[in-house]
């Protein structure tokens, strides 16, 4: 893999491309810092394009590994974390890509420090930050946790962790989890919801994720 510098901005190049195409890359100036309580905003432009997934993998206070998909915006794309707690000092991410060749590509890991205020990151790279978010979040496999030192606003949790909590907790919970993970997973509309007891909270949180997705899908789920 050969890794050129331009202006404090990573650029790698992508070792499985095939040959006499050009290399996917990666350019993503390293975040170096994120206000608390914030949910911070992480860019990239990935070139040449025939992007098929692009996520942003990140790690808080505990050993496993989160992620969250990053979508296009213009000639750039971002994803959105959920907000550091101001008990959690650093962070650290990498951007994942992969082309439609299923090709892969990724960044070196990049600490970044949580302060209390856009003050404390003075002279250094700030994460662009949102107000309010909505994030579907995927976690590894067995684990229905929130990664530690990141608050629960906004946040939705989806993937294999959603379906393990779903078996332990019972039918009900299971039916939720199916019911957040089938549109999502194959970009159909959910046209009807299995019957449960729908707390409010749960039914705001599962519209929210879907909006964000997909807004024709965002129905409201039906007790």
């Amino acid at each position: 893999m050969r890794k050129v510098l331009f202006g404090g901005i990573g650029l790698l190049a992508l070792s499985g491309a095939s040959p006499g195409a050009p290399a996917l890359s990666i350019e993503h100036q390293p975040v170096t810092c994120a206000v608390a309580e914030r949910f911070p905003r992480m860019e990239a432009r990935l070139v040449p394009g025939g992007v098929a997934r692009a996520r942003v993998v990140f790690q808080g206070q505990n050993t496993e590994w989160y992620s969250v998909d990053m979508k296009p915006d213009g000639a750039r794309f971002f994803g959105v974390l959920p907000k550091p707690m101001k008990s959690l000092k650093r962070f650290r991410y990498y951007i994942e890509v992969t082309d439609k060749t299923m090709g892969t590509n990724r960044t070196a890991d990049y600490d970044t420090d949580v302060v209390d205020s856009t003050g404390g990151c003075k002279g250094r790279v700030m994460a662009a930050s949102l107000g309010s978010a909505s994030i579907l979040l995927q976690g590894p496999a067995g684990v229905f946790a929130l990664p530690a030192g990141f608050a629960s606003s906004g946040v939705v949790i989806a993937g294999s962790a959603a379906g393990s909590a779903a078996a332990g907790a019972g039918a009900g919970a299971a039916a939720v989890s199916r019911a957040v993970l089938w549109p999502v997973s194959s970009g159909a509309r959910a046209r009807r919801w299995p019957a449960w007891p729908w707390s409010r909270r749960a039914a705001e949180g599962v519209r929210q994720a879907l909006r964000t997705l997909d807004p024709s899908a965002a129905r409201s789920p039906s007790p």
